[in-house]
């Protein structure tokens, strides 16, 4: 479940979308000013931030100077501010993106899972990992060395590699595997992920890359 925080002074805004957001599987910790969050930023690993400009005390351009030096996950702006001026400034100090004000909950999850991925990939090519995964050759090696792969396993391995860290249920593999729906769900996949596993030399316990979490699915770790 993803963990992000809201700064917003509305409190009846942030506690509909702390309501709407958990029935997304994303729990939402919301703070109605911004020093209290800055506080404890430091002491929570939050997925995102949901950064309101219009705040007491510190306005959330403020806010986002005060994080610029400073580790922190990836910042989506909401405000009722929408002019381009806001949205050039918000996103040269490093925001992610920009919602302005009305927006459908819809949208913004939707944001929340893209800038999360983004997030993500770029986080995974800082790591040294031996993986490549080349999607135009249909290839990918490990330690410089290809490995072969059925087409359906490719495209499995492909898809978790594409989204490192991001976990994907049975029913969204297949979703996005078209060769393999052909068989049950549950038994076609579990078997390319066994199979996936022996390939890249990660079928002994703990898995290293291809992981199993536990009633939710399986996630590439690099």
């Amino acid at each position: 479940m993803l963990k992000v925080m809201i700064i917003e002074d509305d409190t009846e805004m942030s506690e509909l979308l702390s309501d709407y957001l958990i029935k997304h599987d994303i729990y939402a910790r919301s703070f109605n000013e911004p020093m209290s969050a800055l506080k404890n930023i430091a002491d929570v690993d939050y997925d995102l931030i949901i950064l309101d400009l219009g705040l007491p005390f510190m306005d959330g351009m403020d806010v986002l100077k005060e994080l610029q030096d400073k580790p922190h996950p990836p910042i989506i702006i909401s405000s009722a501010r929408g002019s381009i001026d806001d949205k050039v400034a918000g996103l040269e100090l490093g925001a992610a993106d920009y919602l302005p004000k009305p927006f459908d909950p819809r949208e913004l999850v939707a944001r929340i899972n893209a800038a999360v991925r983004q997030n993500g990939s770029l986080v995974s090519t800082e790591q040294k990992t031996p993986f490549a995964l080349n999607e135009k050759a249909r290839t990918i090696s490990r330690d410089g060395k290809n490995l072969y792969l059925t087409p359906a396993e490719f495209d499995v391995l492909s898809l978790l590699m594409s989204n490192p860290n991001t976990v994907f249920s049975r029913d969204q593999i297949v979703d996005n595997v078209e060769n393999m729906k052909w068989e049950s769900v549950a038994k076609s996949v579990d078997v390319i992920i066994g199979r996936i596993r022996q390939k890249i030399g990660d079928s002994l316990k703990p898995h290293r890359h291809v992981v199993t979490v536990k009633n939710a699915g399986y996630k590439f770790v690099p």
